[in-house]
């Protein structure tokens, strides 16, 4: 969506409303990532480790390395979901 929605905009609509009046407690959560220390997806809140141990793809280097036929790495996605990914963006070559 480019620089249409701000990073956080989907927390803002809740603002709107009381979560008694929605029948549900939002919970919202920053940014996350992979952590190799960590062994599996964390958030600044919950990993104590250095940011060298994070693995972290934004959609726009998704897209391009799929485009490229690059591999996404197994902490980010599934191979079976990478596969039809990439066969995806393939095709639109």
């Amino acid at each position: 969506m480019g620089n249409y929605y701000g990073t956080f905009d989907a927390h803002y609509i809740f603002d709107e409303f009381d979560h008694h009046e929605i029948g549900i407690t939002p919970l919202f959560f920053d940014h996350t990532f992979y952590c190799n220390a960590c062994g599996g997806m964390a958030s600044y809140k919950t990993c104590p480790h250095d940011s060298a141990n994070h693995v972290i793809l934004s959609g726009t280097q998704v897209r391009k390395m799929l485009s490229a036929g690059e591999s996404l790495p197994q902490t980010f996605t599934r191979p079976d979901v990478a596969k039809v990914l990439g066969e995806y963006y393939q095709k639109l070559k």
